[in-house]
């Protein structure tokens, strides 16, 4: 929800659809599948969503993609007696749980929202050059989405639908997508997050191989975790495999993200734009808390985030806006 409220703010200020206002757009993710809604044309050539469309979606109906009867990691005692009570979600750790394995939810949910947001689209249809991550972890390969490729004969071409299930399967919340690619080998797709948390650098190649000059470059991030200053050493030490392995996988991420934040301002310079928001307060972030506070709270710092960053929003959208 965060990326999204300066989408909207950028479309209510220029009076455009972003569409109209990058010549590329990237996503991994929840951000590949915001991408996708927004590049999907409609039986006039025109975007079927706005951002504020897609604002709505992810305010309504996220309980739909992660219902809260799936599996949470236990706090407390009587959340330990209700995984021994529910024993598919408690199966999922063993990977054991029926007909999902390793993963927490049913994408079944997913899969109808992402239908009714991009229905039979095709990646060759996007209205913008567009850039989708997966990874394969079959083929212990990248996977890259490019429209452009798939028009130059490069790649072939997949449903838009198909491309938002693979980029959205994080390991342990859903199973990952299987397909068939080009050489006929069987892929099992998962969230491009695994290693393109921070796709801008994807854009930037983009925009060096397009031949552009002076490029403007937007970066949305999702939220911030600040450092867990209370964290000991002793208590780092006690922590149990799964909990370890989970922790570092977080920081390999975050270390990304903020490696190629690094070299992007270096690069680019003053035509570099990153907004993103600190995830702080009392309150559990997790990807799937859809909890009614959890949503409200998120409103709430994507409004506080676009109101701190007006000024500079405002000149971004001269600059777009001209471009």
């Amino acid at each position: 929800m965060l990326p999204v409220r300066v989408l909207v703010a950028l479309e209510e200020i220029t009076g455009r659809a972003t569409t109209d206002l990058f010549d590329v757009m990237v996503g991994t993710s929840i951000g590949g599948i915001g991408v996708l809604g927004l590049v999907r044309p409609d039986d006039n050539g025109s975007p079927r969503w706005t951002a504020r469309d897609l604002l709505e979606l992810y305010s309504t109906r996220a309980g739909d993609i992660f219902p809260d009867t799936a599996l949470t990691w236990p706090q407390s005692l009587a959340q330990v007696s209700e995984m021994i009570r529910r024993p598919s979600p408690t199966a999922a750790l063993l990977g054991s749980n029926p007909g999902l394995g390793n993963a927490r939810y049913d994408p079944a949910g997913l899969i109808d929202i992402l239908t009714g947001q991009l229905g039979g689209a095709m990646l060759s249809d996007a209205l913008r050059h567009t850039i989708v991550t997966a990874y394969d972890v079959r083929g212990q390969r990248p996977i890259v989405f490019d429209s452009e490729a798939v028009r130059n004969g490069h790649q072939e071409d997949i449903p838009m639908l198909m491309v938002a299930r693979a980029t959205s399967a994080a390991p342990t919340y859903f199973p990952p997508m299987a397909d068939t690619g080009a050489d006929g080998e069987e892929r099992l797709l998962v969230d491009g997050g695994i290693f393109a948390n921070n796709p801008a650098l994807l854009g930037y190649q983009a925009a060096l191989e397009r031949g552009t000059e002076d490029i403007v470059l937007v970066s949305l991030g999702t939220g911030r975790h600040g450092p867990n200053s209370s964290l000991t050493r002793t208590e780092y030490m006690g922590l149990s495999w799964f909990r370890l392995a989970q922790s570092l996988l977080e920081s390999a991420q975050v270390g990304s993200v903020e490696v190629i934040d690094s070299f992007l301002r270096t690069a680019i310079g003053e035509t570099y734009w990153r907004f993103d928001a600190p995830l702080d307060g009392d309150i559990e972030h997790d990807m799937d808390n859809t909890t009614e506070e959890h949503i409200q709270w998120l409103d709430t710092a994507g409004k506080a985030m676009v109101g701190e960053h007006i000024a500079q929003l405002n000149r971004l959208a001269e600059v777009l806006a001209g471009a």
